[in-house]
């Protein structure tokens, strides 16, 4: 079962208990939401993760009771606004929130805007929590690359992570010449990105 079909029933199952609730929602939850088409995870049950704010304890109980009803795990609807991920997301993020990616009777969800939704997805592939295509579903530009790099820098300490970084946006940008020539290849001079010191990979040698 799609996410946004369980999350329609659950809308409707929350609106008959009197219940409501509105949140951020995060990954897959928010891509599908958008309209975003993910790789295909058969491995993967549904599960909605709402970032911020924390879920009221009415509305997890609620999810519980629901998830018995619809042979969903207990855990389908994750609340982790308590977790270090909040804290990770890029500075000003709640100011930037896209509209409504769903609005229902009792549930109205957002999503990240545009360039904190990259940015995330591309710390999760450096981090081995997503692949390269869950990144490239998002249609990254080659100006989303430099733009990002910033706010992945920060995110760790090591010696050898902005080389790390480096070389995961290389790889990126390559997929999106391979991928898409006609569309990424003339867009601007990679090699004049501040993070692209060597011959860019956007262009074919």
């Amino acid at each position: 079962m799609r996410i946004r079909e369980i999350i329609g029933d659950f809308d409707r199952y929350l609106a008959a208990c009197g219940h409501s609730f509105e949140g951020l929602v995060i990954g897959r939850t928010a891509l599908e939401l958008m309209g975003i088409q993910t790789p295909a995870r058969l491995d993967l049950e549904p599960r909605v993760e709402v970032v911020y704010p924390q879920l009221p304890e009415i509305v997890i109980e609620a999810a519980e009771a629901f998830a018995s009803a619809r042979a969903l795990s207990p855990g389908w609807l994750h609340g982790c606004s308590a977790t270090d991920l909040v804290i990770r997301l890029p500075k000003g993020w709640t100011r930037r929130m896209r509209l409504t990616t769903f609005s229902g009777r009792s549930i109205f969800l957002h999503s990240l805007a545009r360039p904190d939704l990259i940015a995330g997805r591309l710390l999760a592939y450096l981090e081995g929590r997503a692949s390269l295509d869950d990144c490239l579903v998002l249609g990254i530009l080659p100006g989303d690359l430099q733009r990002s790099r910033e706010y992945l820098l920060e995110q760790h300490s090591e010696l050898s992570w902005e080389e790390q970084v480096d070389r995961v946006l290389r790889r990126v940008e390559q997929a999106l010449f391979e991928r898409q020539p006609e569309r990424h290849g003339t867009l601007r001079n990679p090699a004049s990105l501040a993070w692209s010191q060597q011959r860019s990979l956007m262009r074919p040698r």
